[in-house]
């Protein structure tokens, strides 16, 4: 067979001269018109006349393929951005069951190994201090590499002070299991004698926190400000259930964290607190000035036994009180005062009212503050005004 001389004749002899030279293959002569058959002197020429010739001749898609194909894309790409999407859910489920599983084997060895504090490194600068002894921030490790920011509360050097300290630990360690009570690790002693006690690390407290929004003129909206009433409401309610009054509820004695977009709330500072029988208590003065309950006033109900079930609750409503005012003074009617939406006053009202009997129970405010949440209280979303 003859081949004439044409245009993909010319092109597609350079392209098998190329390729036949790499391969090292004979080439064959530039002039198209020769008699050697095609397919025998060099066969990939051919292949790739042909395959130019194919091309050339392919008729174009017609539209409605087109679109079916760019729908078809479209639906294999959605799919596979959901399938990717599930596989991440799943991944990062996995990854906060393993992160548990560990916290708990942590949490675990630490009560294991509480009395061997060599991997406790506690930082010089104080980040708090009570009644009882200095907190400072540190770092406590353990085997296997894991380790976490600690708060370790330091004793005074007296003995009062070291027995304070462990009465708030063995408090502390009772009250463990709820959400809103700092997790305790363990107890120890300094060569000094001092002793220390190891806790979960906060950011701040909430007597700080309210006050860097304010500055930062950021200020809260009633329905922030209710979330963080129901979760120290929670907290109080649980040391109720373990018999435990905490005595000294303040802005201050309030922790406040923000972990994973979430802002967690808990109830710390055990030191005037006590655990025993919520009916056997008498009046005894303890606390801060302008949180302490009347009752508990030695000029007024000292001798009588007093409600043991209510005196938190008074703290709790001259705190409320506060995250509204920003004041401490919490006088005789100071409710009555507070800028703040009726339902919400009327609240912060019969918490701090001076006479225990009128003051709700820990259900009946959680009651209150949940209803709030549900009913989708139209000043949920009102900014505080102090």
């Amino acid at each position: 067979m003859t081949v004439g001389t044409c245009g993909i004749c010319a092109t597609s002899a350079q392209n098998a001269s190329s390729i036949t030279d790499a391969v090292g293959l004979h080439r064959p002569q530039e002039n198209c018109q020769t008699t050697t058959p095609m397919a025998q002197a060099i066969p990939m020429h051919s292949f790739a006349i042909k395959h130019t010739a194919e091309a050339s001749c392919r008729p174009a898609l017609p539209i409605s393929f087109r679109t079916a194909a760019a729908i078809g894309f479209g639906v294999t790409a959605l799919m596979i951005w959901t399938l990717c999407r599930k596989v991440l859910s799943i991944a990062r489920s996995c990854w906060s069951r393993v992160q548990k599983q560990n916290q708990c084997a942590w949490d675990a060895r630490f009560l294991d190994q509480q009395h061997n504090w060599h991997d406790l490194r506690i930082f010089c600068e104080p980040i708090g201090d009570g009644a009882t002894g200095i907190v400072y921030k540190g770092r406590l490790l353990c085997a296997g590499g894991l380790g976490r920011c600690v708060a370790t509360k330091i004793s005074w050097a007296t003995n009062s002070a070291r027995g304070s300290l462990k009465k708030e630990y063995d408090i502390l360690l009772a009250a463990q299991g709820h959400r809103n009570v700092p997790e305790c690790y363990g107890f120890g002693e300094l060569s000094g004698g001092r002793t220390f006690m190891v806790m979960e690390l906060m950011e701040m407290s909430l007597k700080q926190f309210l006050a860097d929004r304010w500055s930062d003129h950021e200020r809260l909206s009633f329905g922030e400000c209710i979330e963080i009433f129901r979760e120290i409401a929670r907290a109080l309610q649980h040391l109720q259930n373990k018999r435990i009054i905490h005595y000294d509820l303040k802005p201050s004695n309030v922790l406040v964290a923000v972990r994973q977009s979430m802002r967690i709330v808990k109830v710390s500072d055990f030191g005037c607190s006590e655990n025993r029988p919520l009916t056997e208590i008498t009046g005894e003065y303890r606390g801060t000035p302008g949180y302490i309950a009347p009752e508990l006033m030695p000029a007024h109900y000292s001798h009588k036994k007093v409600n043991g079930k209510k005196v938190d609750v008074y703290s709790f409503g001259c705190l409320m009180g506060h995250c509204m005012s920003g004041s401490d003074n919490h006088d005789m009617g100071f409710s009555q005062n507070v800028q703040c939406p009726h339902d919400l006053r009327s609240l912060i009202g019969r918490c701090s009212n001076n006479d225990p009997e009128v003051r709700p129970s820990w259900e009946e405010v959680l009651e209150d503050l949940d209803n709030f949440v549900d009913s989708a209280k139209e000043w949920l979303t009102w900014k505080i005004s102090q």
